[in-house]
């Protein structure tokens, strides 16, 4: 499992689904009453949340979150691994956040534990 949290550019929801089966174990077999058990539960929620969030996706077969302050380097580096886009001319003159821009019209928001990612719809 590759670890992740909300300030990740990119998460794989495999990795999600991992975590919370990790999570799932682990909170029934610690002590209620404990620091751990607490700790652990909170984080069982947030990811269990994130999952019911996005669950118009193909989240079992391995959906990509892009973090927001990511989207517009993820909108490049895709446009170049489908493109075999070059630095140069005219690809250096794109406007890749206005590229990003009509990319999200394909994604749709989500809210992970406080920050903003992207989901393709």
């Amino acid at each position: 499992m590759t670890d992740f949290n909300n300030n990740s550019q990119v998460i794989d929801s495999r990795d999600i689904i991992e975590r919370i089966d990790e999570l799932e174990t682990l909170v029934d077999n610690l002590d209620t009453d404990s620091d751990a058990y607490s700790e652990e539960q909170a984080e069982l929620n947030t990811l269990s949340t994130l999952q019911d969030e996005c669950n118009y996706s193909d989240w079992e077969h391995g959906a990509t979150l892009i973090n927001a302050n990511y989207f517009t380097e993820y909108a490049e580096q895709l446009a170049n691994g489908l493109y075999g886009i070059q630095d140069c001319w005219p690809f250096n003159t794109i406007d890749w956040a206005f590229a990003a821009e009509q990319l999200q019209q394909d994604y749709t928001s989500i809210n992970f534990d406080g920050a903003e990612f992207w989901i393709r719809s």
